[in-house]
């Protein structure tokens, strides 16, 4: 570095004697300055290219993201008796598709009750959702074909 003084100068470490000292430039006996000049461009587009590149803490954090949990299954059954209530008081529902509905609902939901009281593993939770999803699916269509 050079010394300070009170004269405005620039201050410049003076081990680096050119702006390309971190990146050396081909030579080529100094008279090819069109070479100096692609070799500088590659490297500038090389640089912005690895800068645009993924790093591995990106991709972690991509794969990190999850999908939202479902719904638990004591949940679902509960809306699921919201919407056969719904569907029978709109018209939608005959009394017999009300009741028919209300009984597989129950079904669902004695069994997530039974799940949970020994405690419930991963498979016998996904499967009382799945069941609990699929009592939905044959609410909404039973609900859309109208009663009868």
């Amino acid at each position: 570095m050079q010394p300070l003084s009170n004269d405005p100068q620039t201050i410049r470490p003076t081990h680096i004697s050119a702006p390309h000292a971190f990146f050396p430039l081909p030579t080529g006996g100094g008279r090819d300055g069109a070479a100096v000049d692609r070799v500088r461009t590659g490297r500038a587009i090389l640089l912005c290219l690895a800068a645009l590149l993924p790093t591995p803490a990106l991709a972690q954090a991509w794969t990190t993201i999850q999908s939202p949990p479902s719904a638990p299954a004591a949940y679902q059954v509960a809306k699921n008796q919201d919407d056969i209530r719904a569907g029978r008081r709109s018209g939608q529902l005959s009394k017999a598709d009300a009741r028919a509905l209300r009984r597989e609902n129950a079904r669902v939901g004695d069994l997530a009750a039974t799940y949970a009281s020994n405690g419930t593993t991963d498979s016998e939770a996904a499967f009382v959702q799945a069941a609990a999803e699929a009592t939905h699916s044959l609410i909404v269509a039973k609900r859309t074909q109208g009663a009868k």
